[in-house]
């Protein structure tokens, strides 16, 4: 189907357009000159970031300064998990867990 040079795959429900991009001009008065924006509009680009923006950058720093791995932690570990002496503290985990919870939330008001 085609409508002004705009067909539509129906059959795919994508649009191509196959039509030439051509700007449309402003009718030109008589005995006027092209007029510029001042200079003054041009003030430069400005960034501003959310608080969430910057926390997830703190966050990203601090993260970068940390050791990818402990690796005196894992070796004692798996010795204890190899001597059947590792345990978990059950109320520890809960805990740990309902403050991660606590920091989702709060980053997503």
């Amino acid at each position: 189907m085609s409508i002004e040079g705009i067909k539509t795959g129906l059959d795919n429900g994508s649009l191509v357009n196959d039509a030439p991009v051509t700007r449309a001009k402003a009718p030109a008065q008589h005995g006027s000159t092209p007029q510029t924006p001042p200079a003054a509009a041009h003030t430069g680009d400005r960034l501003s970031l959310t608080s969430e923006a910057t926390l997830l950058k703190d966050v990203e720093k601090r993260l970068a300064a940390l050791p990818i791995v402990d690796a005196q932690k894992v070796a004692r570990i798996r010795n204890e998990i190899s001597q059947g002496t590792y345990t978990i503290d059950p109320q520890k985990v809960a805990d740990k867990l309902l403050n991660f919870e606590k920091l989702i939330t709060k980053s997503e008001k």
